[in-house]
């Protein structure tokens, strides 16, 4: 079989981690093979798969780890065809997998542009580039919809500390459209008590902050 017709396979059982897997095992011929066909594959499964989570998510999967740029990637990521019902809480772990064998640069570069296409705060590549900017130490670019959705994944206190993202992100709380509303307050109250017992200047500072703006 070809590395198409593997590719293919997986697709059409609607298994993006199997998709994953056999995009991971391909050589170099074999992702640009893949990539080549996924336009085809497109048009076709508009037809049987269009809105179905397995398949498009397996279709996303299959272009993070075959298209050359990261310019494609981000506008194959951000294709309204490959939308499905699917909540924004998608599982990572296909796409994970095959990110892994970009460069740590280019992995950055993707986590960086998939924020800045965001409009809200509900777009589905918003958790991977948060994962992303995680893993690459990336410096998080100036973007609500970003602040937003980090807020909402309401960490714990207790994990606030180890959060490479809190420096940057926790001082644009209040200056975010909308931050004055949803878990912002329990969050940043949470970052705050925390940092009274010293962990972070920066939640230190919040905390002043937060004492002058409730009284």
């Amino acid at each position: 079989m070809s590395a198409w017709e593997v590719v293919r396979a997986a697709l059409r059982a609607e298994d993006p981690a199997t998709v994953a897997a056999r995009v991971a095992r391909l050589d170099e011929d074999g992702r640009r093979e893949v990539a080549a066909a996924l336009p085809g594959a497109l048009r076709e499964g508009r037809a049987f798969w269009l809105g179905e989570p397995g398949w498009t998510e397996g279709m996303r999967v299959a272009g993070a780890g075959t298209l050359g740029g990261v310019t494609a990637v981000v506008s194959w990521l951000n294709r309204r065809d490959l939308e499905s019902w699917r909540s924004a809480d998608d599982d990572l772990a296909p796409l994970l997998h095959v990110l892994a064998a970009r460069p740590l640069d280019w992995q950055a570069d993707l986590a960086v542009r998939l924020t800045l296409r965001a409009r809200t705060a509900r777009n589905r590549n918003l958790p991977l580039a948060i994962e992303r900017l995680h893993r690459t130490g990336a410096a998080p670019p100036e973007h609500d919809p970003l602040v937003l959705a980090w807020v909402s994944r309401q960490p714990s206190a207790h994990a606030l500390p180890h959060d490479p993202l809190l420096p940057a992100l926790l001082p644009r709380i209040f200056e975010a459209e909308g931050g004055a509303r949803g878990p912002f307050p329990a969050v940043a109250r949470a970052a705050a008590r925390k940092g009274a017992s010293g962990f972070s200047r920066t939640a230190r500072d919040l905390h002043h902050l937060l004492e002058g703006a409730t009284r």
